[in-house]
């Protein structure tokens, strides 16, 4: 229900997501995204862009025919122990947030999406634990700690979609 209260808003307010609290263009993948915004048929840059256009075709491929909000992880929520904790955000940028204030339809957005975000990185955690338990399956052959992955695994560049 919140994503679907969120894509409801006005083109306007939603494309205020596509930009930073300083009302410039948003830095890295985060936010609001309108149709036509993300080519997923040049995801590996291998079409000839400039050819298409010269060809006539680049007014036929727009890009795809689809919108979405793009969230990563929270400043607050990185791990701060051992290396450059703004890894994520110097490449990705801050996260967008919908004015819940001024669009009481999306009241909860925020929060529904983290929530949902946390549970998923409890769920990888789980999955690494698992991964070394079966290495270690055969007669502990590994030997490897069951935190082997975890240590390994934090601050991940995740996005939710």
């Amino acid at each position: 229900d919140a994503s679907k209260r969120l894509f409801h808003l006005d083109l306007e307010s939603k494309l205020a997501l596509n930009a930073g609290n300083d009302g410039k263009e948003k830095k890295g993948y985060r936010g609001y995204f309108g149709i036509g915004a993300e080519d997923l048929d040049n995801k590996d840059g291998t079409r000839d862009l400039a050819s298409e256009e010269q060809n006539g075709l680049k007014k036929m491929l727009k890009g795809d025919f689809k919108e979405g909000f793009d969230v990563g992880l929270e400043k607050q929520d990185m791990n701060v122990e051992g290396g450059d904790n703004n890894a994520c955000h110097a490449f990705f940028g801050r996260n967008v947030w919908p004015n819940e204030h001024k669009h009481e339809s999306v009241i909860g957005f925020r929060q529904s999406l983290l929530r949902y975000q946390n549970e998923l990185l409890k769920l990888a955690d789980k999955l690494m634990i698992a991964f070394a338990m079966s290495l270690n399956s055969d007669d502990g052959a590994a030997g490897l700690p069951m935190d082997y992955f975890l240590t390994r695994t934090r601050n991940p560049m995740c996005t939710l979609r």
